[in-house]
């Protein structure tokens, strides 16, 4: 067994590197900390390699010690592993009982240490040069998914990997016939790899919309369900007969920087829902003449440029959710959210470009894709300017954040429940049959006047789904049967959905100007059923107000705001209530 040190904190979900097995496990037996230094740097939490041999007998030792010190690795790392499978046929029925055999045994003994087992590798291009049938893939899919949730049933099975779904500029058909055949419902993900030298060379190119455009369209063209896309190999080459035309190692950092955020932004999860994407660290294969290898590292393990950027992406973004996309010439800005209100945004554009971009608090820090501080910022916004590489705009504590378990005033809603899943506390969920008003108040301190946006995670109203909801964002406070509030039944979603059944979304509600500092409510009220079945239905995670700009109109007695398309009078409170 391996006996290293624990290493720091993983990282996300969504951060994960692949290594080539002999690779991986050469190093597990000779330099383990060296491996675990590398995962560290890039705060990686899932680590993707090809299963332990399973049948050979000559060197039966050397593969049962990989099996265990993986296992040992993961629960001393806290890091997930995927266990690849290179081939997904037989060949013969001795093949067969051998390997299930030697599997069950395997996956029995360290059930609960290997977290996921993806079945098969790029098996488009085995189909098309082994001449392997969908009908052999399904039965050999069958044996084996079946050994694996019978002797670890919390194990996640992935189904194989199709390299970069495209050849020649069209779409492997594949995933389609694999998945019109049913083998689809023997796993829980989907997965395929990209790497941009296989259809264009330039790194900006945003190869993430073709894939998840075409892996679309092959699920629904298959009548499957639109289960969770892993991306498990993802890279860029330096060298090697596929080369770039812009082969420096920065444009190799920025693309691996970039393809993680992309996999967040709510144009990209629209098309088709992403999990994770795992770089290369340490070599693919050798291309053509042998000198091409996709790892971010050299052949003498040195570390390319590329490198940096990993860790500083992956600690801003450990456990955050995609707020929202701001466009920009040439250019993206995103902005996340996380847990204990830390806000983080994003942006680069191909062109110099400076920015103001809001961080709901008076103190926040700008750093650049290695973790650098450029500067730090003592107002309610922070002055970047952008490149190709991203710029980072940190806010550890957003002032106004709120989680959803803490309103300051429920009436009427009922059927609070916990989910760990989404910002860290717990979800308020309204499903009822009863008629009446269901109001949820949230008081916040706010220290100036000013302009606010204000957010909301929860259900998008749409009349199938959840109920209708009213919203009213003010200061002072008047009985509830006066108030007056907007609508909200064609809720501006501006983040990915999440939760149950993909329930939750972070919502825009608009831009409110606040005339005087102090308390304010943002109330919402459910007093409409859904359409569907007439019941109130409506689930509330958490609120997020960020002050926009300081520059207000003359103080009034009423307040105007334009939300979601619509000018609305709204309320004044007169409430007590204390920091957010």
């Amino acid at each position: 067994m391996v006996s290293v040190a624990p290493a720091a904190q993983p990282g996300p979900t969504s951060s994960g590197v692949n290594l080539e097995r002999d690779q991986l496990f050469g190093f597990l037996q000779s330099n383990p900390a060296k491996l675990s230094g590398w995962l560290d740097d890039m705060h990686a939490g899932n680590v993707r390699t090809g299963i332990p041999q399973l049948t050979d007998t000559a060197n039966q030792a050397w593969w049962s010690t990989c099996w265990a010190n993986a296992a040992s690795f993961a629960t001393q790392h806290n890091v997930n592993f995927t266990f690849s499978f290179g081939s997904a046929w037989w060949g013969s029925d001795a093949s067969r009982t051998a390997t299930l055999d030697s599997l069950r045994s395997k996956v029995h003994q360290y059930a609960g240490k290997i977290r996921y087992y993806e079945l098969g590798n790029e098996m488009d291009l085995a189909f098309r040069d082994k001449g392997i049938t969908v009908a052999q893939y399904k039965q050999w899919l069958t044996d084996v998914s079946g050994v694996i949730r019978q002797e670890d049933p919390a194990a996640r099975l992935i189904l194989t990997s199709f390299a970069g779904a495209t050849a020649n500029g069209k779409p492997y058909g594949y995933l389609q016939n694999v998945l019109a055949a049913g083998c689809g419902d023997l796993v829980d993900y989907y997965s395929l790899h990209t790497y941009p030298h296989i259809s264009n060379s330039a790194p900006s190119a945003d190869t993430l919309r073709v894939v998840t455009t075409n892996v679309s369209q092959m699920v629904a063209a298959a009548g499957a369900s639109r289960k969770e896309l892993l991306i498990t190999e993802a890279g860029y080459a330096l060298d090697g007969q596929f080369a770039p035309a812009d082969a420096s190692e920065a444009a190799q950092r920025r693309w691996n920087v970039q393809l993680p955020l992309r996999l967040h932004a709510k144009d990209i999860a629209d098309i088709y829902p992403i999990g994770r994407v795992d770089t290369f660290v340490l070599k693919d294969y050798s291309v053509g003449d042998g000198s091409g290898h996709f790892g971010m590292l050299t052949t003498t393990e040195a570390k390319r440029l590329q490198y940096d950027g990993m860790a500083t992406e992956g600690r801003l973004l450990d456990g955050a959710k995609f707020l929202r996309e701001t466009p920009l010439t040439n250019g993206k800005c995103y902005e996340y959210l996380g847990a204990g209100g830390k806000k983080v945004a994003v942006a680069w554009s191909s062109t110099a470009k400076t920015l103001t971009l809001p961080t709901g608090s008076s103190a926040s820090r700008v750093l650049d894709v290695a973790g650098n501080v450029q500067q730090s910022s003592t107002s309610s916004a922070a002055s970047v300017t952008t490149g190709l590489d991203p710029q980072y705009v940190v806010t550890d504590s957003a002032t106004y954040w709120q989680e959803g378990e803490l309103p300051t005033h429920l009436t009427g809603a009922t059927g609070t429940s916990t989910n760990e899943e989404l910002y860290g506390g717990n979800v308020l969920a309204i499903d009822s049959n009863t008629a009446g008003d269901r109001s949820i108040d949230y008081a916040f301190n706010l220290k100036q006047p000013g302009i606010y946006s204000v957010f909301i995670a929860a259900s998008t109203p749409d009349g199938v789904k959840a109920s209708p909801y009213r919203f009213g964002f003010g200061s002072d406070s008047d009985s509830l049967s006066s108030l007056s509030f907007v609508l909200q039944t064609n809720a501006v979603v501006t983040g990915t959905s999440y939760g149950a059944n993909d329930e939750i979304a972070w919502t825009a509600l608009g831009d409110f100007t606040i005339s005087t500092a102090g308390i304010s409510t943002l109330t919402l009220l459910i007093n409409q059923p859904r359409t569907a079945d007439g019941r109130y239905v409506f689930e509330l995670d958490a609120v997020y107000i960020e002050l926009k700009s300081t520059s207000v109109p003359e103080p009034s007695s009423l307040l105007t705001v334009a939300a979601c398309g619509m000018a609305s009078t709204l309320r004044r409170h007169r409430q007590q209530g204390s920091d957010a």
